[in-house]
């Protein structure tokens, strides 16, 4: 384990969504960083790109210049991490099982997100609606 969160990644995945999300909002307005689902951190000159779960990294310090990957971190993180990329695609199932949350099978299996490369504003907004959906599901 190389890096650590001194504050840690929530354990719901609504709350998850939601620090994503906002960790994510605050690194858009870095004027170097880039938002690019397909890396997790990584410098790319004078720019480093981050996916949503790479914007939590950037919110916990990681330094800019450092290529980073999830196993890099603690175990439960790491879970975390991966969860929010599987959220990021309104992969519930997965997710859940990055997590460690038994599947009741009530819930949608996927929920419709639309890419953040074709719509920042609706990614945003349907991660919110997955997160309200989560909540009021318990999770």
């Amino acid at each position: 384990m190389k890096y650590e969160y001194k504050n840690p990644l929530p354990d719901l995945p609504s709350q998850l969504i939601r620090r994503a999300l906002e960790d994510m909002e605050a690194v858009e307005k870095l004027p170097n960083y880039r938002i690019n689902t397909g890396v997790w951190h990584e410098p790319n000159g004078e720019v480093c790109e981050v996916c949503v779960a790479g914007a939590t990294m950037v919110q916990e310090g990681i330094p800019f210049d450092a290529e980073i990957w999830v196993h890099e971190f603690d175990f439960n993180t790491q879970k975390k991490l991966h969860a929010i990329d599987c959220l990021r695609e309104g992969d519930i199932v997965f997710a859940f099982d990055w997590l460690s949350i038994e599947w009741d099978g009530k819930l949608k299996h996927n929920f419709p997100i639309t890419r953040y490369s074709e719509s920042p504003e609706l990614f945003k907004s349907d991660m919110r609606d997955l997160a309200d959906y989560l909540e009021e599901n318990g999770y």
